[in-house]
């Protein structure tokens, strides 16, 4: 399996390996926040917020059809 780049973390200048199931944003074997790629980079203040919603749900399993339409 080829190994993908963490969004948020490219986001905020860091290469880092996707945690993957590891991650709240994770689901069907893909990253939710695909949709958000040009806002991750655009929005101000928008990849700290994800990185902070990501370490405080932590390996939590969320239930991504309570997600918005474009974050499922």
């Amino acid at each position: 399996m080829e190994p993908r780049l963490c969004r948020i973390d490219s986001a905020l200048g860091r290469v880092t390996e996707c945690p993957r199931e590891a991650c709240a944003f994770w689901s069907d074997n893909a990253c939710v926040l695909t949709g958000l790629r040009a806002d991750l980079t655009t929005t101000p203040g928008l990849p700290e917020l994800m990185f902070g919603l990501r370490e405080r749900l932590g390996g939590i399993g969320v239930d991504h059809t309570l997600l918005p339409p474009g974050l499922r």
